[in-house]
C-alpha cells in the first residue's frame, strides 16, 4: 500500500541536486539583482542568469538547474520582502 507520507518520485526536493555554497550564492546574487532591476519573479526571464547556467553547463543537468532556480527565487523573494 502507498504511504502518502513517504517521499514520492515527483517530490521536487528529491530531484534537486546538492549545490555548492558558491553556486547557491551566485544564484542568490542573480535573484537579488533581478529584483532590483525590476525583472519578474521568473528565473527564465533573467537573461544574465540564463546565460550563466548555459555557459556553465547547468542547463543540461535538470536537478542542478532546478536547484539554481530555487535559490534564485528565494533571493528574489527576500529582496522583495526587505524592500
Amino acid at each position: 500500500m502507498f504511504d502518502i507520507r513517504s517521499k514520492s518520485s515527483y517530490d521536487v526536493n528529491m530531484i534537486i541536486a546538492k549545490l555548492t555554497r558558491r553556486q547557491k550564492q551566485i544564484a542568490a546574487d542573480f535573484g537579488k539583482t533581478a529584483f532590483k532591476g525590476g525583472l519578474a519573479r521568473v528565473p527564465m526571464y533573467d537573461p544574465k542568469f540564463q546565460t550563466y547556467v548555459k555557459q556553465n553547463g547547468l542547463i543540461s543537468g535538470f536537478s542542478a538547474y532546478s536547484g539554481m532556480c530555487k535559490e534564485w527565487l528565494k533571493a528574489w523573494d527576500q529582496a522583495n520582502l526587505s524592500h
